[in-house]
């Protein structure tokens, strides 16, 4: 993730938008993804998702940042701001954690960039972006195909 955030470059949205599929890792390691779920690793799933949030949270933090000193964002609290919309996101996403009905994917989607906007201090609109990749990934049952962003 870090390589994708310096390679990048731009202004704090082109690294945003680079971070989030650097994060991804359910297509390739759904297998391991699956064990991780079952009950009897609950807590190395917990440590896991410790783990990716202590590893993304300063690099989406550093974007924040940026954001700000570009005057886009107007957070006095990147990094706390980061954990906490990466620890939402990685809870509420997760269907093998949280109980998901047909609609609760595209309610959730929807609500995002709002969100992020509001959290962020960021012009409303600013994250409308994410509706299409987000839409696109939601599958025929509301799976979001999301998987435990521990990559890096």
């Amino acid at each position: 993730m870090q390589r994708a955030a310096e390679e990048a470059g731009g202004n704090a949205f082109d690294k945003i938008r680079a971070l989030i599929p650097a994060g991804r890792v359910a297509d390739e390691n759904r297998e391991v993804l699956d064990r991780l779920h079952r009950s009897d690793n609950a807590g190395m799933h917990a440590r896991l998702l410790a783990a990716t949030l202590q590893r993304q949270a300063p690099l989406y933090a550093q974007a924040l940042q940026q954001g700000c000193d570009e005057g886009v964002f107007r957070t006095t609290a990147p990094l706390a701001a980061a954990e906490f919309v990466l620890a939402a996101l990685q809870f509420l996403t997760d269907e093998r954690i949280y109980p998901w009905t047909q609609e609760t994917p595209l309610r959730r989607i929807r609500a995002f960039p709002p969100l992020l906007e509001a959290q962020f201090g960021a012009e409303a609109g600013s994250f409308d972006f994410l509706l299409a990749g987000l839409l696109q990934e939601t599958g025929p049952g509301g799976d979001l195909g999301q998987a435990d962003s521990a990559g890096d």
